[in-house]
């Protein structure tokens, strides 16, 4: 495992343990709310296996999976070959900062 996911990984599982789910996978994987969230998992858009567990509500994701992902998608040689992230970690739609630096306040 490299250096950055391994990193991510046991801050993740110190944090969350071994699966991560409901409000707290949507927030590690960048959706602002719970309805894109739910469209991404509806058109299986997710690059990460999301899964049911028996006798738990909502949806939950092994922690190093998000980590992975997390790790992948933040180094800037793969970002080209990737989708956009979602605008609530800075994707496409997120145009506060080049509307601020175009207006000089940062």
């Amino acid at each position: 495992m490299p250096p950055r996911t391994r990193q991510l990984n046991d801050e993740l599982l110190k944090q969350f343990g071994p699966l991560i789910g409901g409000i707290d996978l949507r927030k590690a994987l960048g959706f602002r709310s719970a309805a894109t969230f739910q469209r991404a998992i509806r058109e299986k858009t997710l690059k990460i296996p999301i899964f049911d567990v028996p006798g738990r509500r909502g949806k939950f994701a092994l922690t190093a999976d998000v980590a992975t992902w997390l790790a992948t998608v933040s180094n800037p040689e793969h970002q080209s070959d990737e989708r956009p992230l979602p605008a609530a970690v800075g994707g496409i739609g997120d145009n506060r900062l080049v509307s601020a630096s175009k207006e000089g306040k940062m």
